[in-house]
């Protein structure tokens, strides 16, 4: 068996069933495949919150996952989202 890194810790922690969107307190973040990528692009709506918190969920598309961790600060101060396929 070989180690595989990052990318079987990655992949242990993807949820069994994904789907290729997340939506949570009016923001989300959908994988979608388009012409001109190579396979797919993620694309995120960020509203207003006032909420605080770090977020992980995987989006599927296909069988191509895409785990992202989005981090949460309140009002109008800037949220970080992290894709990993």
């Amino acid at each position: 068996m070989k180690f595989l890194g990052n990318a079987a810790i990655i992949l242990a922690a993807t949820p069994a069933i994904a789907d290729p969107a997340y939506n949570w307190g009016g923001s989300s973040a959908t994988l979608v495949a388009g012409p001109g990528h190579p396979l797919a692009y993620v694309d995120c709506v960020n509203e207003l919150t006032t909420t605080t918190g770090e977020l992980d969920f995987a989006l599927n598309l296909g069988g191509f996952v895409v785990v992202m961790k989005v981090q949460q600060r309140n009002g109008d101060l800037p949220d970080l989202y992290i894709a990993h396929p």
